[in-house]
């Protein structure tokens, strides 16, 4: 089974090769190819040091074309390269963490058994260990969209919002115990696994906005292709959330946000 793994590092390339060195290059069952999206580094050569293992590869010159948008570089990169779609793509943050002897084996098992495309582990936030996933069970209303606009256009609402939100994930205390498995309307961005039919039913990682909004892409992509999207239980991944972009964001992050949720709402929430 060919597995290809895309990463994206944007000033924390040491990080970033630590987790490839660590979880990924040791778990040598199956076929993976890493393949690392470089939006920005302090210290190419650092990334470099991964070129010496041939399942590496590394895309970009350091322009910052987000989180999908380097996703999608790195994954064009491979089908240049292999004229084909591998059977499972896997978009992940590397501050997450799995068991190391055979999260890769058993994730591989779990999913092509599973009826979804596009899934996810059961992702735990690594201080509250409350659930991320599913990101929404159903679809957001045009309503919610609208208020989220609205809050990202003012940062003072924003940072108030921010703060509630925070609030509320520590509290929660739900679980998968007894729920279903999906199908979901989307998954948490820091963890995707998409199987070779999402790109065969013609869906892409083309999003037309530069940050933030990535899970809501992906679900819509899911609705307009007719595909499932959920999660597999019995896999688990720990979320140091937080540890890239910091517990708040900034005004120019908001401003990030916001234009995603427009561009979200443009394309794929017309009449």
């Amino acid at each position: 089974m060919k597995l290809c793994w895309l990463l994206i590092n944007y000033f924390k390339e040491e990080e970033l090769v630590s987790f490839v060195r660590e979880f990924l290059l040791d778990q040598t069952e199956g076929d993976i190819e890493v393949r690392i999206a470089d939006n920005g580094s302090y210290k190419p050569e650092v990334l470099d040091g991964l070129l010496s293992d041939k399942r590496v590869r590394i895309d970009g010159n350091g322009t910052n074309l987000g989180y999908f948008g380097g996703a999608n570089l790195a994954f064009q990169g491979y089908q240049l390269e292999h004229g084909s779609f591998p059977d499972l793509i896997v978009i992940s943050n590397f501050d997450v963490e799995f068991d190391k002897k055979n999260f890769i084996s058993k994730m591989q098992e779990e999913v092509l058994k599973s009826p979804f495309q596009i899934l996810a582990p059961r992702i735990r936030n690594r201080n509250s260990l409350s659930e991320m996933n599913p990101y929404y069970s159903e679809r957001i209303s045009i309503s919610k969209l609208n208020r989220l606009i609205s809050i990202t256009a003012f940062y003072p609402l924003y940072a108030i919002y921010q703060l509630l939100h925070l609030v509320k994930k520590n509290v929660s205390s739900s679980g998968f115990e007894g729920k279903s498995d999906g199908p979901f309307y989307a998954i948490h961005g820091s963890f995707i696994i998409l199987k070779r039919e999402y790109f065969e039913s013609g869906a892409h990682l083309t999003f037309g906005s530069f940050l933030y909004g990535e899970e809501l892409f992906l679900a819509e992509m899911a609705a307009l292709h007719r595909l499932k999207t959920g999660v597999c239980k019995s896999i688990e991944v720990i979320h140091k959330e937080h540890s890239t972009t910091g517990v708040f964001k900034s005004a120019k992050h908001m401003r990030f946000l916001h234009d995603s949720l427009v561009y979200i709402r443009q394309n794929f929430f017309k009449g």
